[in-house]
């Protein structure tokens, strides 16, 4: 009975730590793969502004507010 207690309580416990790590890989592989994609859509966002700046559509103000509104629209 004890010793069926044990190995019951021992599996149990490896259980719930293999499920611990792997949920905090899957949190971190989570915010990984966002940090990346709003990196991604940082650059290439601010990359179509630059251009439009450098063919004189917009001022930098105009284009700052315009990279603020995409980020904040990416992050919601």
């Amino acid at each position: 009975m004890v010793l069926t207690l044990l190995f019951r309580s021992g599996i149990l416990a490896l259980a719930v730590t293999i499920l611990h790590l792997w949920g905090f890989w899957a949190v971190g592989i989570i915010f990984v793969i966002t940090g990346v994609r709003i990196v991604f859509m940082y650059s290439m966002i601010w990359r179509n502004i630059k251009l439009m700046m450098v063919n004189g559509n917009l001022s930098f103000e105009v284009a700052y507010s315009k990279l603020k509104e995409s980020l904040r629209f990416w992050l919601i």
